[in-house]
């Protein structure tokens, strides 16, 4: 996959299987981790949490928003560099 690719673009398929991982992650290497690395601010993270709650993917939430700001594969392989997710890594 193209580092350059826009995250909106990426097939749904593979978006799906990755918040699936994220979601099953604890904390620092979960979607929370996700949000400390790239939410403005922490309104969005309690949104998130609400998501959660009933039963919705908070990193899907997170990652759709964070792409209409026109982020790119290579920008979230960077942040999940920066979590250490080696294993996602992998999957790209």
């Amino acid at each position: 996959m193209d580092s350059s690719m826009y995250l909106y673009d990426v097939p749904p398929v593979l978006m799906e299987k990755f918040c699936k991982i994220i979601d099953s992650g604890d904390d620092s290497l979960g979607w929370r981790g996700l949000a400390a690395r790239i939410v403005p601010s922490w309104t969005e993270v309690r949104r998130a949490e609400r998501l959660e709650a009933i039963g919705k993917s908070p990193t899907r939430e997170l990652i759709w928003s964070w792409a209409q700001q026109n982020k790119t594969v290579g920008d979230l392989v960077k942040v999940l560099e920066d979590m250490a997710h080696g294993r996602l890594l992998v999957m790209s």
